[in-house]
């Protein structure tokens, strides 16, 4: 049991200590986040908070473990245990979240991003999505540019008057083709522009929007699915955590609330009915404990048993009265 106590301890500090890491880059990040007027805005100030406060607590769970496993505290170990099931419930919950917006992300783009076929909070949680593209639309002051005649690497070539939003000029380009592809008859980018787009009028919100239709769904696909794995592997090794943190506690328990062994030395009663104390010991006089007892010492009879004696006594008696 030692060595797998010792095991388990290692095990729940090394892991510990590499989730201390994450929750001090999580912190960093969310600094680094703040530190961007522009991406704190585009976020709406609550991506950077949530960063932050995610790595302080993965940094208090950790350090909770660190301590517990180091000292087998159970002030530290059950507290330990308490916030890492509640991590797990939190990354399935955000997991699931992340699935369903997906889905509805799906289920717009089929109706050209006609928000009023979705439920009531979907189509909250997608004009989040469209208030934070049109902020990032109109603070860029794009400037978007078609060449169909391939003397660029992209069809598409967009600029920002904001030099702040500079970033979203580079994601347009890569992330929102319109090419050959997607100017054909029957194609998802014209359905979602509808009948009146032109190559000759400028670019609207809701135009670059449907260019980059293609490139959201599969983005938020395939960030839903690095997430679900992610969340998968996180909550398996938290469960074992977990399990490993109530296995130290239970040990410890047991070394200290345990069955022990208790030697006490043994003494001689000095009046008990053995027939060495018949009539007390004699002053001076004393005989090991598991020796086997003589009875000189005892009795007016010198040698002789006393229990004998009387016994011979008894059937003299019962002779006299026959006769």
């Amino acid at each position: 049991m030692h060595a797998w106590r010792s095991l388990s301890r290692s095990i729940l500090v090394f892991t510990n200590v590499l989730f201390l890491l994450l929750g001090s880059v999580l912190v960093s990040i969310g600094g680094y986040m703040v530190s961007l007027p522009a991406l704190t805005e585009f976020s709406d100030g609550g991506v950077a908070s949530s960063v932050i406060m995610c790595g302080s607590l993965i940094i208090v769970m950790a350090l909770l473990g660190c301590c517990g496993a180091q000292w087998e505290s159970k002030v530290f170990l059950f507290p330990y245990a308490i916030l890492v099931l509640v991590s797990v419930v939190a990354q399935l919950s955000l997991a699931g979240f992340l699935t369903h917006v997906h889905s509805s992300l799906v289920e717009v783009a089929k109706h050209n991003f006609d928000l009023s076929v979705l439920a009531p909070a979907d189509q909250k949680t997608l004009h989040w999505i469209n208030r934070r593209f049109k902020y990032v639309y109109y603070g860029c002051g794009v400037d978007v540019d078609i060449d169909l005649t391939g003397k660029h690497s992209r069809p598409l070539i967009a600029s920002c008057s904001n030099p702040e939003f500079a970033w979203f000029a580079a994601f347009v380009e890569e992330n929102c083709p319109i090419g050959h592809k997607q100017l054909q008859t029957g194609s998802n980018f014209l359905k979602c522009a509808g009948p009146s787009f032109s190559l000759n009028n400028a670019m609207t919100e809701h135009t670059l929007l449907c260019a980059c239709e293609a490139r959201m769904i599969s983005w938020v696909n395939d960030q839903s699915l690095l997430v679900a794995v992610f969340v998968f592997v996180i909550v398996l090794l938290e469960i074992m955590l977990v399990a490993l943190s109530c296995y130290v506690m239970h040990s410890r328990r047991y070394r200290r609330y345990g069955y022990q062994e208790i030697t006490m030395p043994v003494r001689q009663q000095p009046y008990n009915p053995h027939p060495r104390n018949y009539f007390g010991q004699q002053a001076g006089q004393s005989q090991p404990l598991n020796s086997h007892p003589t009875y000189s010492s005892y009795g007016p009879t010198g040698g002789e048993n006393p229990y004998v004696a009387a016994a011979a006594g008894g059937k003299a008696k019962k002779s006299t009265y026959h006769m």
